[in-house]
């Protein structure tokens, strides 16, 4: 199947599978005639442009999905590799929860307040404070 074909079964964007075949997340795509650019792209392309949707769906970044079809797909998986990789991202999540629930409350704290320009200034300083402790944890 042509790229139009892989486009209209996954509905992603004709950009997003070639950025995905130049990371090497589709694994290899036949150029059948070498006087041309045409692809032809198999099931198992359409496959995996699912599993990285999916992957995408659950916060991981395209070279996370790599790594995880690379390991999980590929491979195999291990009870102990999956808990592994899940739980990393899990742990990532959390935190992300726990920074964002502090900025709604600062956030509802300011609403529920007169605004002065030392409230937003404080605002501000609580977003620096977050991005810092999150790059203390990476």
């Amino acid at each position: 199947m042509r790229i139009g074909e892989i486009v209209s079964r996954t509905g992603v964007s004709k950009d997003t599978i070639r950025l995905y075949e130049r990371m090497g997340l589709l694994g290899p795509v036949a150029q059948p005639h070498p006087y041309n650019n045409y692809k032809s792209y198999q099931p198992s392309h359409v496959h995996r442009v699912e599993t990285i949707k999916q992957l995408k769906q659950f916060g991981f970044t395209l070279r996370e999905c790599g790594h995880i079809i690379d390991t999980l797909v590929e491979a195999g998986v291990t009870e102990e590799t999956k808990d592994e990789v899940i739980g990393k991202k899990l742990a990532e999540v959390e935190v992300q929860i726990a920074e964002l629930m502090q900025l709604r409350d600062k956030l509802k704290a300011m609403v529920e307040s007169p605004c002065t320009e030392s409230e937003v200034a404080r605002g501000n300083q609580l977003r620096t404070d977050l991005s810092a402790e999150r790059d203390l944890q990476v």
